[in-house]
């Protein structure tokens, strides 16, 4: 199908939980720039010709390349979802919960696979701009409501998260906490979180996402090489093989939020040198592959570590005389600090472009814009009861509409085949499960937020 009338520029910003935003532009495209549905990018191309294999392994990683664009996905994937999967295993038991974490794997790389497939199709490489293109106008702005939905959602899950680290955080450097969360929060939000907030220019702050994926690696190991000393020290605790409860969709849930990077297929796939349909797939695979490692080594061993005692964020399992732990904790709770800015700042301009078409806005405007925004996921973080919430409630809702059912609706939509066509039906099958998933997840994790 041709997409008719040239793409206007935009600009987007995406970030997932505890990792900053990924920022890219896209360039006019033009009707005569859309690539046909099939390409021959069956053979190797002329720099895997040439290239031994130790050196396109092992050699210097460049901008654009399939090493590093693969770096480029999963660091967005990779956050503080990550600290709740062994929590999962908790309520689901230990065969489900591992089943969960690699299929929740597999059905976002089919959707990441979708993505590219549409992309490939109609030649646009930004997301909003595809489904406003395909679907229409309205729909395209419903999109970006969803978006600016869910960078809210994230801002809240930082303070959440904040307000859990910072105990460990001040007694790490020999400080007392006030012994209040919300004060410890407001405190810590009036310091540092809203000041830096109320900058324009957040490219001070864009090597925070390097801090954010070095933390998250760091705990990671930190949990696998503790792990056998706890496995010993608990191990009179029983392990659950099998436990099935409703609880089970929420926690299905935040493994699907765990892998949130779909939005950033589109810069990575505009930025990849000889960007081939094949070298694609193989960034996107190879990423997926990445993330159900790293997701599955720290759910296994937090889970066997502490069993029926997990948290949901599985660093307060950590006693606080723990410093290899405490480190972890430290850069984890600064990374957010930064974080809460660059997600701000997405935020308010994707408010500015819908409600008056402009960034040429007063500074009374931006900063009375800003307050507001920061007091009020600030109180909404206060009164939530736990992180897991919050990671349940966006990835059974916002998750779930970015990343699974809008890619296989767009698909169906591009695809020459009738919609009851055998691989139509399988997508379709595919977005209504992961959508079942998730209304039911989201009334589950709304009915626990009126509950508390």
């Amino acid at each position: 199908r041709r997409v008719h009338g040239g793409i206007r520029s935009s600009r987007f910003v995406f970030c997932p939980l505890a990792m900053a935003p990924t920022e890219f532009e896209v360039l006019p495209i033009m009707p005569s720039k859309v690539q046909p549905p099939h390409d021959s990018d069956t053979g190797l191309d002329g720099d895997e010709l040439t290239r031994p294999f130790i050196a396109r392994t092992f050699g210097p990683i460049a901008p654009g390349s399939v090493r590093g664009s693969i770096f480029t996905l999963a660091s967005t994937a990779l956050g503080a979802g990550m600290l709740a999967l062994p929590y999962v295993l908790k309520v689901a038991g230990l065969v489900p919960g591992i089943l969960f974490i690699f299929v929740a794997g597999v059905v976002s790389l089919i959707a990441m696979e979708l993505l590219v497939a549409c992309a490939r199709i109609t030649g646009i490489k930004n997301y909003a701009e595809l489904v406003r293109q395909v679907l229409g106008k309205k729909m395209g702005d419903f999109m970006e409501l969803v978006i600016v939905v869910y960078c809210f959602g994230c801002v809240i899950g930082y303070f959440v998260l904040i307000g859990e680290f910072v105990p460990s955080m001040l007694d790490a450097v020999g400080l007392q906490s006030l012994n209040n969360r919300a004060l410890d929060m407001i405190v810590l939000t009036g310091c540092g979180a809203f000041p830096l907030a109320l900058l324009k220019n957040m490219s001070s702050l864009r090597y925070s996402s390097i801090v954010g994926l070095m933390c998250i690696i760091y705990i990671n190991l930190v949990v696998i090489a503790e792990g056998p000393e706890q496995i010993r020290r608990h191990s009179d605790l029983p392990i659950v093989t099998y436990d099935m409860s409703m609880e089970v969709f929420k926690v299905i849930s935040i493994t699907f939020f765990a892998y949130t990077c779909h939005v950033n297929v589109f810069s990575v796939y505009s930025e990849l040198q000889n960007p081939l349909a094949r070298r694609m797939h193989k960034v996107t695979r190879r990423a997926t592959l990445v993330e159900i490692l790293v997701y599955s080594s720290i759910a296994i061993f937090g889970y066997l570590s502490f069993r029926d005692l997990c948290d949901a964020n599985i660093t307060k399992n950590y006693g606080q005389d723990d410093w290899f732990m405490n480190v972890g904790v430290l850069g984890m709770a600064f990374t957010l600090v930064m974080a809460i800015p660059l997600n701000m700042h997405p935020l308010r301009s994707n408010l500015n472009n819908m409600i008056f078409k402009t960034q040429d806005v007063s500074v009374a405007y931006h900063v009375v814009t800003t307050f507001c925004l920061v007091a009020s996921a600030l109180t909404l973080a206060i009164f939530l009861p736990s992180i897991k919430t919050v990671f349940s409630l966006l990835g059974g809702s916002c998750c779930i509409f970015i990343c699974y059912f809008m890619p296989g609706w767009l698909y169906v939509k591009l695809s020459p085949d009738p919609w009851f066509s055998p691989a139509n039906l399988g997508v379709c099958f595919l977005v209504c499960v992961c959508s079942i998933i998730g209304c039911i997840s989201t009334a589950l994790s709304l009915k626990e937020i009126f509950a508390s």
